[in-house]
């Protein structure tokens, strides 16, 4: 393999045991995971790429099936085979070091491409100007559906508190009502919830529902997400929220990390959700991060407003 020095490999283990090791390549390398605990189940994903002026050019991705760690077998070694350089020119532009986004802590590309987030981490120039979201989930509790999904928040929220709607009485809106299994204190913790988990539509189920979302100042909270964000991006319902508390409370957060290392405004305080509850007189889900309380308000709280979108 020609400038074999030059070449690099990625592996993470992700599931039950996590670990990541990056490698100069060379034929028969053997990347080593030691002390994995016996009868944890790991998937290995493997990225070969090259440096070039300061950007990584990915050759090849992969992944194996998922991996029982046997008795006696706690230690999981990956030995690279020969490979030829795969043309993919689409490859060859991406920013990050990934196609797309996976995990938690994951820093997102404008080009869509990602690089996880560790400790040691350097970004260029370019790469710190195309930041746009840090992934805070993967999974399906956010889903109306069952699918998986990953989301990320973006970098910027509101920096004042913001009114949901000046409307002094709120309209009932069915399709966007969540539920929550615990409210009050420390229910951000471990509610679990069912109702319209999925956000992403919450505007357009408004738009179809309420005759006043063209007029402007009507939507404050709605209005500064579409200022700050393309259309694509939303305030969170109630099951993302709270999937985003539980990221940013996490010990030793990557959530955290990774947005002081971008310069990110800090996620504290209080924050809307676009979720209402069910009643007749609907009010308003927030989520206050200080406190881990979920609480309902009426139209006349200000609270702040994050945006995520999913990837």
């Amino acid at each position: 393999m020609d400038n074999a020095d030059e070449l690099f490999l990625t592996v993470e283990l992700k599931g039950a045991y996590i670990d990541k090791k990056t490698v100069a390549i060379e034929e028969g390398l053997k990347v080593l995971f030691e002390e994995i605990p016996v009868g944890t189940v790991v998937k290995a994903e493997g990225t070969a790429f090259r440096k070039e002026n300061d950007k990584n050019i990915i050759l090849y991705k992969g992944e194996t099936d998922e991996i029982t760690i046997a008795e006696d077998e706690n230690a999981l070694a990956l030995v690279l085979l020969p490979y030829e350089d795969i043309d993919d020119t689409s490859a060859e532009n991406l920013i990050g070091t990934k196609q797309k986004p996976t995990s938690v802590g994951d820093i997102v590309f404008s080009d869509g491409s990602a690089i996880a987030y560790s400790a040691d981490l350097t970004l260029t120039d370019e790469q710190k100007a195309a930041v746009i979201a840090v992934i805070f989930y993967a999974g399906t509790e956010c889903s109306n559906n069952g699918e998986s999904r990953v989301l990320g928040v973006g970098l910027k929220q509101s920096a004042d508190e913001i009114l949901w709607t000046t409307n002094t009485t709120l309209t009932a809106v069915s399709s966007i009502n969540a539920h929550s299994s615990s409210s009050g204190a420390v229910a951000a913790k471990t509610a679990t919830f069912t109702g319209d988990n999925d956000g992403s539509d919450n505007w357009s189920q408004m738009q179809s529902e309420l005759s006043d979302t063209g007029t402007s100042g009507k939507y404050p909270a709605w209005e500064w997400v579409h200022s700050e964000y393309a259309s694509d991006w939303y305030i969170p319902s109630l099951a993302e929220l709270c999937m985003l508390y539980r990221a940013v409370s996490a010990t030793d957060s990557v959530m955290n990390n990774a947005i002081q290392m971008l310069n990110g405004t800090q996620i504290e305080g209080s924050y809307w959700t676009s979720s209402l509850n069910s009643t007749t007189s609907p009010r308003i889900f927030d989520i206050n991060f200080s406190t881990a309380s979920i609480n309902t308000s009426n139209s006349v709280d200000g609270y702040k407003v994050c945006a995520i979108r999913e990837f």
